[in-house]
């Protein structure tokens, strides 16, 4: 069966009744939409797939576990995943303010200071930051000569290439070693490591990847999960910036200004919810 024939024959198909062809279809478009590497169309529906397959359904508000003629439209069409369907509610906000006994305005901050409050850029994908000293390091340092620009033994500021251009630098990685490559990028409103996976509740770092072009809302539960995990929840809630931007930014954090650009932008949220209120 192909795509093609659920659309036009308006038929369902279960994830778990798909034959291979539809299957390596399916991982081809996954593919082309960033969820999945190239190399997995190979019409084998395993795990990776399957969480694929649900950021996509997730994204564009889809039933799960069946691929339906308007998954399959969707699928033949979709060149990007819908941005606006995919964007922080306030009741995104609320929730994770009450798993993290916060204010909201708290985490408003961190989302300002993080990533201007934009988890995704304007074509879909969501925001990274690709870093070679780590890419070096998980792959023991065995690109640091041929490929200098994506691989480094020492953090350099002028590597980066900032918004889009950082995906090429991914994407070349990516060529090298697809895991080390994912875990060498920091990803979407809380530019979260990928390979802080684990500490988001992701036992794998493509799966942890699936869920940062899903949705911003996904992105904040892979926040929340990471700061409950490593203790942080105390820092937010008692507004300790400095303890905070310490542990989440590393010992750098003097020098970029973290916690003073948290104070200012939680006096700037705050301020705007009394208003309103």
């Amino acid at each position: 069966m192909k795509l093609q024939d659920i659309y036009n024959q308006d038929n369902s198909v279960k994830f778990e009744d798909m034959d291979r062809e539809l299957t390596q279809q399916i991982q081809v478009r996954l593919s082309s939409l960033s969820l999945l590497p190239p190399q997995s169309a190979d019409g084998l529906f395993g795990p990776k797939t399957r969480a694929a397959l649900d950021a996509f359904t997730n994204a564009f508000h889809l039933p799960s576990g069946v691929i339906t003629k308007e998954t399959a439209k969707l699928l033949i069409q979709a060149n990007s995943l819908p941005l606006e369907s995919r964007l922080l509610s306030e009741r995104d906000y609320t929730k994770a303010a009450d798993l993290l006994n916060c204010d909201i305005a708290v985490i408003k901050a961190v989302v300002e200071v993080e990533s201007n409050g934009n988890g995704f850029l304007q074509d879909g994908r969501p925001k990274i930051l690709f870093e070679a000293h780590k890419f070096s390091e998980f792959t023991n340092h065995r690109y640091d000569l041929s490929h200098p620009q994506i691989s480094s033994l020492k953090w350099k500021r002028e590597l980066y290439k900032g918004g889009a251009k950082e995906y090429p630098r991914l994407e070349q990685a990516i060529s090298l070693n697809r895991l080390a490559a994912l875990k060498s990028a920091s990803w979407g409103l809380f530019q979260i490591m990928g390979f802080n996976h684990n500490l988001c509740g992701f036992n794998d770092v493509q799966y942890f990847v699936a869920a940062m072009y899903a949705s911003e809302g996904k992105q904040l539960e892979a926040f929340v999960a990471y700061v409950q995990n490593q203790n942080l929840a105390a820092f937010l809630k008692n507004r300790e910036w400095a303890k905070f931007a310490y542990h989440y930014n590393g010992e750098s954090y003097r020098a970029n200004d973290y916690d003073g650009k948290l104070a200012r932008a939680y006096d700037r949220w705050s301020n705007s919810v009394a208003i309103l209120h």
